[in-house]
């Protein structure tokens, strides 16, 4: 269930330069407190504003009680995870003592919260990392109250973060933190770019190149699984069929339903079980085409719809692990929660 934003301590991406922001009276009139080379924020609601070459997002900063499944607070995850990754986070987060990596949450929210944060919110940081333009509003605490007060009760779709919401699901099992921090975006008002990642098909040392009896074989398991399989010149992933590139060569691969039965069924039941072969995955249509040409097999999927993925989630079901890439995501640093220190598990 949603908490607040409590104990949330923007550190590196809000300001470059810790030495001059300590120096800030404005912040410091705003509650702001210093603290080693940091500044810590005080309990309060923020709102940020990221643009990036791809979108333009608003979306609240809150913290989340992590209960068990994550639906039972209203976090809807939509993908696989792996258990490596979610070991990974985990001991990152016993090292460091600190949450540096916000989920990315999402919802239809009609934009009620962007009007309280237009009327109220004073803007704190600027700055800009790389190709993104971020900017971080704090609301006094009335205003605060009711933004949180219209998040509460609603389902959020987990759009990037999933393996961090597992390993924060661990460390509340062991009882060291209980929250996990979040940007939540509405889609009604600034929504997510929401593509998909493509998968390379690539040789059993990790080449791009596959002969043509694997293209074969991976035609034959599209057939066997109940797409329809057809050759074309000038294929281009739509919203209905996967795309299959090799060399010169294309195919539009359509099953009944679409995107959900695509992907899972391509990557559970064709790909994974193709032997003597590795599979990538891409992000970039350019980079997956540029394999094909290469001599890999690349599988163009087509880019998921919101509201499709939604409902998929509140049903439980899950999409194979890196299925869709949400854009923009924060940086890395954002925003720093200090977590409890505690000893490891010997």
């Amino acid at each position: 269930m949603i908490t607040g934003t409590a104990g949330v301590s923007p550190v590196r991406l809000l300001h470059p330069d810790p030495e001059t922001a300590r120096q800030d009276s404005r912040l410091t009139e705003l509650g702001w407190v210093p603290s080693g080379r940091d500044l810590l924020a005080p309990p309060a609601v923020y709102a940020v504003e990221l643009d990036s070459p791809v979108a333009r997002v608003r979306g609240v900063v809150a913290a989340w009680e992590v209960l068990d499944p994550p639906a039972g607070g209203g976090l809807v995850p939509h993908e696989q995870t792996d258990a490596r990754a979610v070991r990974r986070r985990v001991r990152a987060l016993r090292t460091a003592h600190l949450d540096r990596d916000p989920l990315l949450l999402t919802h239809r929210g009609g934009g009620a919260v962007r009007r309280a944060v237009d009327a109220t919110a004073t803007p704190v940081y600027e700055v800009t990392d790389r190709q993104r333009h971020v900017r971080v509003l704090q609301l006094p605490d009335d205003a605060g109250q009711e933004v949180l007060g219209l998040l509460t009760g609603e389902d959020y779709l987990v759009a990037d973060g999933h393996h961090r919401l597992a390993a924060a699901a661990q460390l509340r099992a062991e009882g060291v933190a209980s929250q996990v921090t979040a940007l939540v975006v509405d889609a009604d008002d600034t929504p997510l770019v929401l593509g998909p990642i493509h998968r390379v098909l690539l040789d059993e040392q990790g080449r791009d190149r596959v002969d043509e009896a694997m293209v074969a074989s991976v035609l034959d398991r599209c057939s066997g699984a109940g797409a329809l399989v057809v050759e074309h010149d000038d294929a281009e992933a739509g919203d209905a069929s996967v795309v299959l590139v090799h060399g010169a060569r294309r195919w539009t691969v359509t099953w009944p339903e679409r995107p959900r039965t695509d992907v899972t069924t391509l990557v559970e039941h064709v790909l994974d079980d193709t032997a003597r072969s590795r599979t990538r995955r891409e992000p970039d249509t350019r980079v997956a085409t540029a394999a094909a040409e290469h001599g890999a097999l690349t599988c163009l999927l087509p880019p998921p719809d919101l509201d499709e993925v939604l409902a998929l989630a509140r049903r439980g079901a899950l999409l194979p692990y890196k299925a869709t890439a949400f854009e923009p995501k924060l940086p890395p640093g954002s925003l720093v929660r200090p977590l409890p220190a505690w000893t490891p598990r010997s």
